[in-house]
């Protein structure tokens, strides 16, 4: 967001739940919602890393640590 994040990334909405579907992430128990799921997606486009967990404590420390593996592997 603007406000939150100084449009340092882009941010996206998914107000039809198409990405939500597309990236098999719907909530399994209220299947109008998401899922709070984090990716890293490698430049090919491969998705290399996903975490899912409702708490956002590990999101942004799990997925560091998945984009730093990575770049190790492709020095």
């Amino acid at each position: 967001s603007v406000s939150e994040c100084r449009n340092k990334f882009a941010v996206a909405s998914d107000a039809d739940g198409g990405i939500m579907k597309a990236y098999d992430s719907v909530l399994p128990d209220h299947p109008e919602y998401a899922n709070r799921t984090s990716y890293v997606i490698a430049p090919t486009g491969q998705i290399i890393y996903s975490y899912t967990a409702m708490k956002p404590d590990q999101h942004v420390e799990n997925t560091m640590a998945a984009v730093r593996k990575w770049q190790e592997a492709h020095k």
